[in-house]
């Protein structure tokens, strides 16, 4: 974000040199495909999905030079691979949805679920097409199923009313699963079978992600959060430097826009985590709160957003890590218009940016509140709150008594901040960085 025009070609070439495209990553593409954010490594992993999601992605776009057949959806478009036990990958919300799963034979391949989208207007999880494929030809029934999408999609206005499921509801799963069989066929030449059975536990706790952890080789991961998930240029750097000189030069990042530090061997851990803890702002042992927050751009970079959701969900997140103790991770999402890239509909409390009138009657920032969305097993969508709350003056209130009264939180002991105070210790460095964005749109 905020790079100068001219400047822009030597950065597409910098990017091209490392193997990295914004090709077709926006508009009405296929968004950045989604996979397991421990594959290669997760000790539970049901399949590594990064060969899936990197050759996907090599197809859609022809290697990063652009591909006609899929640069013209009738909306934005989003694919995910399920690789975990634990559905870090949100399969719910996307509009194609791999699914590990076994045919009667007991062979690997995929159940496919579609037409999953959260908006401001309609929130859908993913329905199931009655389809198992083969490992193989995940590319296949995935080309059919974007082009029959393609040339049987909506096209007009409002384009809310243009995403894969609206083309369900009135087209019926049957019927669109049986031009994809079609599609599927001329390229495989095999029919679409019948749905399989999935590996994907019914049930199943989430690990945390965060911290330090062993990989299914015995080697190591760092999980570290990333506040508000906005990373500045000294930080990326020394992330770099960590990968590469303690593990292997691998990282990848989780859905909520954190790190992970993979493959650094048990000799090289405690420096490794002295490393990490040496970067600006970000934590391997973060508060509850902290590692459940989600927000997308706001309103520095997003003409769109209506609130400063970066700034905001980092204070938030500490003031309330500060004050309260929780048996578990309350997600908080906060994004700053209906479009909800933040995706407020599944977080325990989604924060949806606007506007209301203070005291004095004059606009400011707001939020409305939705309460019990959920992720993974838990999947849920969750139902409006309430509406119009002011960020400066109400919202630290609202949200207190949300997680006290649905979500157990206790109080620290006495003397902890809450409202407007500074967390303690370490966490002031951050809190007055924050408050500084606030005040100066986050120039550094």
């Amino acid at each position: 974000r905020g790079m100068r025009l001219e400047n822009i070609p030597r950065h597409w070439k910098a990017m091209r040199d490392t193997g990295i495209s914004s090709v077709q990553a926006g508009m009405d593409n296929v968004r950045n495909l989604v996979g397991n954010p421990l594959a290669g490594v997760d000790p539970d992993e049901l399949v590594d999905t990064r060969a899936y999601c990197d050759d996907f992605t090599n197809k859609l776009t022809n290697n990063g030079l652009g591909n006609p057949e899929f640069a013209n959806l009738p909306r934005k478009f989003n694919v995910c691979f399920v690789g975990s036990k634990e559905l870090y990958e949100h399969p719910d919300i996307n509009d194609i949805a791999y699914y590990p799963a076994k045919n009667a034979a007991g062979e690997m391949g995929w159940n496919i679920e579609i037409g999953g989208l959260l908006t401001g207007t309609r929130c859908e999880f993913a329905t199931p097409m009655d389809t198992w494929v083969p490992q193989a030809n995940y590319w296949a029934v995935g080309e059919a199923i974007m082009t029959v999408y393609r040339d049987f999609g909506y096209r007009y206005n409002p384009r809310t009313k243009c995403r894969l499921m609206y083309l369900l509801d009135d087209m019926g799963v049957p019927l669109f699963r049986e031009k994809v069989a079609e599609r599927y066929k001329a390229a495989t030449g095999e029919e679409m079978h019948t749905e399989g059975t999935s590996t994907v536990p019914k049930d199943k706790s989430r690990k945390d992600l965060m911290g330090v952890h062993k990989q299914k080789d015995g080697q190591n991961w760092i999980g570290m959060h990333v506040p508000g998930s906005r990373c500045y240029a000294d930080e990326m750097i020394m992330s770099a430097d960590l990968a590469e000189k303690y593990g292997d030069g691998n990282v990848q990042m989780t859905v909520e826009g954190n790190i992970l530090f993979l493959n650094i061997p048990d000799e090289k851990l405690e420096a490794a985590k002295a490393a990490a803890a040496e970067i600006p702002r970000w934590s391997f042992t973060p508060g509850g709160f902290a590692k459940g927050t989600i927000t997308c751009t706001g309103n520095q970079f997003c003409g769109q957003s209506k609130i400063n959701t970066k700034g905001n969900s980092v204070k938030f997140s500490e003031m309330l890590d500060a004050k309260y103790d929780m048996k578990e991770t309350v997600r908080i999402h906060w994004t700053g218009c209906p479009n909800t890239c933040g995706q407020v509909q599944i977080g325990s409390i989604g924060l949806l940016g606007t506007q209301a009138k203070n005291a004095e009657g004059v606009m400011c920032e707001a939020v409305d509140i939705y309460v019990g969305g959920g992720i993974g097993q838990d999947g849920a969508v969750g139902s409006m709150y309430k509406k119009g709350v002011r960020i400066e003056d109400q919202l630290f209130d609202e949200l207190s008594a949300i997680c006290v009264e649905k979500y157990g939180a206790t109080l620290k002991c006495e003397g902890a901040g809450g409202g407007g105070d500074a967390p303690e210790g370490g966490g002031k460095r951050a809190w007055f960085k924050n408050m500084l964005d606030m005040v100066t749109g986050g120039a550094k």
